[in-house]
């Protein structure tokens, strides 16, 4: 039985036929003395996931078309099609990455499956004997939540496992649009329609009042090449400061401004304006953060589909210059948080219906490399294309993505938890892609001895960014997560004082 895709799924399928894969990988560093009972582990459950699951047995049908369907495949995988087998050495995350990158990069999006996970030992080091555990998906298949929750029940003990997965089956996962009123109001769509296309037709003496302003970084890019691009990817590394998150927390609460999320956003605002060069004064910032739709109640599964809004906020540079440190923090909540910026998130993700086609009068032949479709077989890839090639290709700086927490109370043996996108030569410049998971070795007296750790992985092609800025990035915003984190454990007074800073000063004080 076919199903026909959302449209939040042939977005992400369009980003494939440009040339750029999208893929999401989680990857955990678990301190194991050996891999054979893991192993086994694994073999076991991805067989009673791809049996009981459809959308991992799925492959895309009628792809060059409007409108794409999901097919089960004629033959289910088995587990030797998903868990490779060859088990290879890593030394650290980022030579996982590398690796999942490149062989990600091989799923096929006409025969399947279209996802992996991989073993990867490490020799004795400086961090103790382990291994990695990395499962990469496809976009197309699910959004960050579905593959969280799909990583976790990769390590699903024997007993009662099999049921819990079961009594999840579904047919194939609903579309977005079925379950979650995404359409666009009207004055979002004519706000796009005037910016995006009105514009162009109008004087350039008064295309000034109605374009969108260029966030960094407008017109600082170098096209990407599709058949060979270049991704850099840096872990951010957090220090030893093992109640960092509580800190945080800390922080974002007294006052009750700001969420943990708020509190990463406005950091990493901070310290991307004190990086980039701002010789010529400041410069807007724009920023997206992916908001889960995924709901049990209006019949999403745990993992399958994609139920994402998307939440923006921008930074005029009056606002860097002026506003605090508590304003940014309730503003973004806003966007997060209340029903009007619910209401907004929803709204743009609903635009993407509104991408015309290719007025095709003879169908042309298409052909296909590495994924890659030329020509563009419908609107959505012709309009990926020419964002990618023009001037202005990413409309915001940076996206930052949380997956949430994942509780591996169960899993003590879980030493460390990221995860990561592929990156897109439009949209947004920089990804920060951030999971949480709990480590034992806290205070006994706060949580049961529980604390919160973070994987932070930042991405980016080569081009769009320079490396210098992406190294005084990484720096200052640790810096400014340090700044909060202090502040945060010292209690209301030094808290207020900080949160009363102007975003600018604190710029100036992640620099030194």
């Amino acid at each position: 039985m076919a199903y026909n895709f959302g449209m939040q799924e042939r977005f992400e399928l369009a980003e494939a036929q440009c040339g750029f894969l999208p893929l999401i990988t989680i990857i955990g560093f678990l301190s194991v003395a050996g891999t054979h009972e893991l192993k086994m582990t694994l073999e076991r459950n991805i067989q009673t996931l791809t049996t009981t699951h459809p959308i991992l047995r799925a492959i895309i049908i009628n792809r060059l078309t409007r409108r794409p369907e999901w097919k089960e495949m004629d033959v289910v995988p088995t587990t030797q099609d998903i868990l490779d087998a060859d088990t290879s050495i890593a030394m650290s995350v980022e030579e996982v990455i590398v690796q999942e990158d490149k062989k990600g990069a091989l799923l096929n999006l006409d025969t399947g499956p279209l996802w992996r996970v991989a073993i990867y030992e490490q020799e004795s080091s400086g961090v103790g004997r382990g291994c990695y555990i990395a499962l990469s998906v496809c976009h197309i298949v699910t959004d960050g939540s579905g593959a969280l929750e799909l990583y976790r029940q990769l390590f699903r003990t024997r007993k009662g496992s099999d049921t819990d997965m079961v009594k999840d089956l579904v047919l194939l996962p609903p579309r977005a649009e079925d379950t979650v009123d995404l359409r666009p109001s009207l004055v979002t769509a004519l706000k796009a329609f005037v910016q995006e296309i009105g514009v162009k037709v109008l004087p350039s003496a008064l295309q000034r009042y109605v374009e969108k302003v260029p966030a960094w970084p407008a017109q600082n890019t170098s096209p990407i090449d599709p058949m060979s691009p270049t991704v850099n990817r840096t872990v951010l590394q957090l220090g030893s400061n093992k109640s960092l998150v509580r800190e945080l927390k800390s922080f974002g609460k007294i006052g009750g401004t700001g969420t943990l999320q708020s509190v990463l956003n406005t950091a990493a605002i901070i310290a991307l304006t004190a990086a980039i060069d701002t010789s010529d004064g400041l410069t807007a910032l724009g920023t997206e953060t992916p908001i889960s739709l995924r709901s049990r109640d209006l019949g999403h599964p745990p993992f399958g589909g994609n139920y994402t809004a998307l939440a923006e906020f921008i930074l005029s540079p009056e606002a860097i210059r002026t506003q605090s440190v508590s304003d940014v923090l309730s503003a973004y909540g806003e966007r997060l948080h209340t029903p009007h910026g619910l209401e907004e998130a929803r709204s743009r993700a609903g635009m993407l219906q509104l991408i015309p086609d290719i007025p095709y009068l003879v169908s042309p032949t298409f052909k296909i490399q590495n994924q890659r479709v030329q020509p563009p077989p419908t609107g959505w890839e012709s309009f990926l294309n020419q964002q990618a090639a023009s001037k202005n290709p990413y409309r915001n700086s940076f996206a930052i993505s949380n997956l949430g927490l994942f509780d591996s109370t169960a899993h003590p043996e879980l030493a460390g938890l990221w995860f990561c996108q592929s990156p897109m030569p439009w949209g947004v410049a920089l990804y920060l892609d951030v999971v949480g998971y709990t480590v034992r070795g806290g205070p006994p007296e706060i949580d049961g001895g529980v604390e919160t750790e973070l994987g932070i992985i930042i991405s980016n092609f080569e081009g769009a960014v320079s490396g210098n800025t992406i190294d005084n990035f990484c720096k200052y915003f640790v810096r400014a997560l340090e700044l909060f984190a202090a502040a945060g454990s010292s209690g209301v007074e030094q808290t207020n004082a900080l949160k009363a800073s102007r975003l600018a000063e604190l710029v100036r004080v992640v620099r030194c």
